[in-house]
């Protein structure tokens, strides 16, 4: 029997991450701890309105994953079809919280599968205590002046400290 090489495991996690929660640095976490490589993916959707640039959320993500030697941090306006091709991923990480997210993904995923039937996919469970938390719900209580530290991955609450403070500046 010849002896192959094995394919290292590229796992791409993609998202908005608007702003990046405690819950997807859990999800990265979990994800470094099984796979080779992850490549973090910001992907970019022409409809979808965020309240972070790219930059700042590229900002954000690459502080938040300091601490994971080799995590890499892109971010993109392709198909995420195109950069699992690219990356030559293996597989594509996504966090489910509850059942509703299951349906959602699992949708995703054929949809995906719908143009690389090979593209895999790998579903990480949120910790229960972050089953609450989304991006959504952090940018709703920013609106309401509501302590969001316990929600956020620590090296994001000064970025969004710093961004709510000029925005606020700038509508005065």
């Amino acid at each position: 029997m010849e002896n192959q090489e094995k394919k290292p495991k590229i796992w791409l996690y993609p998202g908005s991450f608007d702003p990046f929660t405690l819950g997807h640095l859990s999800i990265v976490e979990q994800a470094y701890r099984q796979a080779d490589q992850v490549v973090i993916t910001i992907l970019q959707h022409p409809l979808k309105r965020t309240l972070f640039t790219v930059e700042e959320r590229l900002q954000m993500v690459r502080a938040s994953v300091r601490h994971l030697p080799g995590v890499i941090v892109v971010a993109d306006n392709c198909l995420l079809v195109d950069l699992y091709r690219k990356f030559q991923a293996t597989a594509i990480v996504r966090g489910v919280r509850n059942f509703r997210d299951w349906e959602y993904e699992r949708d995703y995923a054929l949809a995906n599968q719908n143009f690389l039937s090979s593209c895999q996919f790998v579903y990480l469970a949120a910790p229960a205590t972050l089953t609450y938390v989304s991006s959504s719900l952090v940018r709703e209580l920013l609106l309401y002046d509501k302590n969001i530290d316990n929600l956020l991955a620590p090296a994001v609450a000064p970025l969004l400290l710093q961004y709510w403070q000029n925005h606020r500046r700038q509508q005065s």
